[in-house]
């Protein structure tokens, strides 16, 4: 059974990474006052160990890596899909895929994009470090 897979670039989902950015990138600016000692924002977060119940700890935690990881992960795909066009063709044992990025000079638009698609990876990446430093060094795994 053939499969043709076909993509166009959407602007549109310029606005969607940057909505799903903003929430990730206001906790690292809050963790970076705090640690500067300019604020103290974080201590008015919830904090998943001292929910009284269960469901309730796996509700703060479940939120806490939606924002932290999944927001900027889907950051970064929106970015991607906001600017490159691509061609899958699968056809009896044959795969042939063709990218299309867009060729210079770039607009703004397009370059926003790359902005986007920056930050969104470097926040993924120092969330995912973070956590992984977490519990390779002894500390805890989870937040709170």
């Amino acid at each position: 059974m053939p499969l043709h897979l076909q993509w166009q670039p959407r602007p549109w989902l310029m606005f969607v990474a940057l909505a799903a950015l903003i929430p990730a990138a206001a906790l690292w600016g809050a963790a970076l006052a705090d640690s500067l000692g300019i604020t103290h924002l974080l201590i008015y977060l919830p904090i998943p160990s001292t929910a009284p119940s269960r469901p309730e700890r796996l509700l703060l935690l479940d939120a806490f890596f939606t924002v932290t990881l999944a927001f900027p992960f889907f950051a970064a795909v929106s970015s991607v899909l906001a600017t490159v066009a691509f061609d899958l063709r699968i056809t009896s044992w044959e795969v042939a895929a063709r990218v299309r990025l867009p060729a210079p000079p770039w607009a703004l638009r397009q370059l926003l994009v790359a902005v986007l698609l920056l930050c969104a990876m470097i926040l993924f990446i120092a969330m995912a470090g973070h956590l992984a430093a977490d519990c390779m060094f002894g500390t805890d795994c989870v937040p709170g």
